[in-house]
């Protein structure tokens, strides 16, 4: 998990190596469509498999792209902090994802 938030960081490369386009990246982490169901918050767009939304840290915005899985585990990435945060757990209110944002990142800037 940790290696593909690296990878969206790097724009697809991997030691030097590019193992996805970054044409590819661009487009999957930009806001293609709005996600329409009801629990998915107003702000989140999602891309290819990618959602996005910005965060505010401190009256900065940063732009934060994450991969989303069942059960509150997540890949985030936020370039322009060069931080990448993996979660892994299980949490079925999915109220980990707020903690993360609100609290863990802004110990990084």
């Amino acid at each position: 998990m940790l290696k593909w938030g690296s990878l969206l960081l790097n724009d697809g490369q991997w030691q030097g190596k590019q193992l996805i386009s970054k044409a590819y990246l661009d487009k999957a982490t930009s806001a293609i469509v709005d996600p329409l169901d009801t629990w998915i918050p107003e702000t989140f767009m999602y891309g290819y498999f990618i959602y996005q939304t910005d965060i505010a840290i401190d009256n900065k915005q940063f732009k934060a792209n994450f991969a989303w899985g069942g059960g509150g585990q997540y890949v985030i990435s936020v370039k322009e902090l060069d931080l990448v945060v993996v979660i892994k757990g299980h949490d079925r209110e999915d109220r980990i994802l707020d903690a993360a944002l609100n609290t863990v990142l802004p110990a990084f800037f």
